[in-house]
């Protein structure tokens, strides 16, 4: 058998973070050196977009101070402290293309680059709606009560909880990138009244 080496996790970030659009979210980062020798250079936030290439968000240098270089984040995103063991950021005005991994990254010395990754899940609540139908079934017309609920990522989950009985059906609608962050409907649920 041979010897493994598990080195300590030097860099804590959170392992995942949930939120909505419009919000603000924290990440955070903590450089964890037991023994004091390592020599932190600096700190980069990197963003790796669910589709799409790495990207540097947020620098911060202590001699040379913060840089922003990703336009798209410029205005939105701010270092929470001046500090090279603590450099956890804040994201404003959160979009649903924010959803990814975010890369808190270290240069150090002597042991070089080390890195604690958070992944961010964009959720969409879903917009709800119901509404009374009459169909046609067969030859008679029957009142049926519609419910929908779009667009929530994950999708919706609708329960019918009548007491008149009759039958309920439901169907799911993904969105056009088939990834089910869509529309989301629950298009039919019927109750025979009368």
């Amino acid at each position: 058998m041979g010897n493994s080496c598990i080195s300590a996790q030097k860099v804590r970030v959170e392992e995942e973070l949930e939120a909505y659009p419009t919000e603000s979210v924290d990440l955070t980062c903590q450089f964890i050196d037991g023994a004091g020798r390592t020599k932190l250079t600096q700190v980069s936030w990197i963003w790796e977009p669910t589709e799409g290439q790495r990207d540097n968000i947020a620098v911060y240098h202590p001699s040379y101070g913060q840089s922003f270089p990703n336009l798209a984040f410029k205005e939105r995103v701010v270092f929470l402290n001046n500090s090279l063991e603590n450099p956890s950021i804040r994201i404003s005005q959160l979009r649903m293309s924010d959803a990814g991994r975010y890369t808190c990254e270290y240069a150090t010395y002597p042991s070089g680059n080390e890195q604690g990754t958070t992944t961010l899940i964009m959720l969409a609540k879903p917009k709800n709606s119901a509404k009374v139908v009459t169909v046609q079934a067969g030859t008679r017309s029957v009142v049926v009560a519609q419910c929908e609920a779009a667009e929530g990522k994950p999708a919706a989950t609708i329960k019918w909880l009548a007491s008149v009985g009759g039958n309920h059906s439901t169907s799911t609608t993904s969105g056009p990138d088939g990834h089910g962050d869509g529309p989301q409907r629950v298009p039919t649920g019927s109750h025979r009244h009368g």
